[in-house]
């Protein structure tokens, strides 16, 4: 399913340009849109909000759900690309194995690399 997709784009009182793209459950467990703060400088919140697009269209047409949600790992790279942040880290789950963390890196390299060129293993 879409994403919200404003026309025109207005910073907030703050200066920050936002977007709402994906889905999530709110904290009182309703459907929601997340809010990504883009910046204060609007071709870098244009170009980041392209990216975010490219890979919330590349998940959602890799999901069998009707409207997907945003996955924690996945949300966390977004938030990244939405502040802007070079390289993407992707954390080693408490229980995962050297080979299961290289594998899970590989397959996100390879269904995301045109939006997230960068992820990369954390530095332990």
């Amino acid at each position: 399913m879409a994403t919200r997709t404003r026309r025109k784009w207005a910073p907030d009182p703050r200066g920050y340009y936002a977007r709402q793209i994906g889905w999530e459950h709110s904290k009182s467990g309703k459907l929601q849109q997340h809010k990504f703060l883009l910046g204060t400088d609007r071709k870098e919140a244009e170009n980041r909000e392209r990216k975010l697009r490219e890979l919330w269209e590349t998940f959602e047409k890799s999901c069998q759900e009707p409207r997907p949600l945003w996955s924690p790992a996945l949300l966390a790279v977004a938030q990244r690309i939405a502040k802007g942040i070079p390289d993407i880290p992707v954390p080693r789950a408490p229980h995962e194995m050297q080979h299961q963390y290289a594998a899970r890196i590989q397959r996100m390299q390879a269904r995301y690399s045109d939006a997230v060129p960068d992820l990369a293993p954390c530095q332990q």
